[in-house]
């Protein structure tokens, strides 16, 4: 019996596109995201702000953890775990723009 692998998965899930209008700052070593329509900010690691620039609406969460592999010492299994609960968690947020369907 073979066990799946999830780099098997079919990970076709497109990343909303950021919204252009958050704005992003670096301080203390940390970065911080800060959302001009509902006053909060968030502050989150370099990892995070790597998911965060591919967030253009085209990218698939597949893509996106292709590139983490090559940016940083990761396996494709956390990098795409870690990408689809950093892409939920955006969207949650609100600092994601949410297409009206067509």
């Amino acid at each position: 019996m073979t066990t799946a692998s999830w780099i098997s998965r079919d990970a076709r899930i497109v990343a909303p596109p950021a919204r252009d209008d958050v704005v992003v700052e670096e301080l203390d070593g940390e970065l911080v995201f800060g959302d001009p329509l509902s006053g909060k900010a968030y502050h989150l690691n370099e990892t995070a702000y790597a998911v965060w620039r591919r967030c253009d609406g085209r990218a698939t969460t597949r893509e996106i953890a292709t590139a983490l592999t090559a940016d940083y010492d990761v396996e494709f299994d956390q990098a795409l775990d870690d990408t689809e609960q950093l892409v939920v968690y955006f969207a949650a947020a609100g600092l994601t723009r949410h297409e009206p369907d067509a």
